[in-house]
């Protein structure tokens, strides 16, 4: 009789603790995150519930929903870019509909300047150029005359006031003459 007692009272807790483990959760959680400020919805914001480690994400308009929740008390966790994190207790029982307000800050970023140098090409031709103050002291005069001065540099004059540049034997066409820049 005694192990018949005992038999019983194993399988009538066997029978509960089953019964309990396979109930359906049906209750849900929904809302909207939105700005504490200005009450803007705050889109992508994260929603942890964090005793059962499930979580969703907001939409477009800021709105979720939590399904296949069991009644109880549950820690609810909001996090969003730019946002203090919230931890709130939430009594979930049934279809509940909570909003959640974070604080949103906007980040100011300083200044940025961004400064960069050219490289220079490396060529295998000579290159040279004239500065400023040899072509003020050559004002008046043909691009020729004013690059007279330079090594490697004649000219073929054609006329009183025209001289065409020579470089290195090379002349018209086959020179590369480049104007600021």
């Amino acid at each position: 009789m005694k192990h018949f007692v005992f038999a019983l009272t194993l399988l009538f807790s066997c029978i509960m603790s089953f019964a309990q483990g396979n109930k359906t959760c049906l209750s849900s959680l929904s809302g909207q995150i939105l700005d504490e400020h200005d009450k803007t919805a705050l889109e992508f914001a994260s929603i942890i519930i964090v005793e059962i480690n499930a979580g969703v994400t907001s939409d477009i308009n800021g709105n979720y929903t939590i399904n296949n929740l069991c009644d109880g008390i549950y820690t609810v966790k909001i996090s969003h870019v730019g946002c203090e994190p919230v931890e709130k207790k939430v009594k979930i029982s049934g279809k509940t509909i909570i909003n959640f307000y974070t604080e949103h800050h906007a980040e100011l970023l300083k200044t940025i300047a961004i400064v960069g140098e050219k490289q220079k090409e490396q060529t295998t031709q000579t290159q040279n150029t004239v500065t400023e103050e040899k072509f003020n002291q050559a004002k008046g005069q043909s691009l020729g005359d004013a690059l007279k001065s330079i090594t490697g540099v004649n000219t073929l004059s054609t006329g009183s006031s025209i001289s065409k540049p020579i470089i290195h034997g090379m002349q018209s066409n086959r020179i590369l003459i480049l104007n600021n820049g």
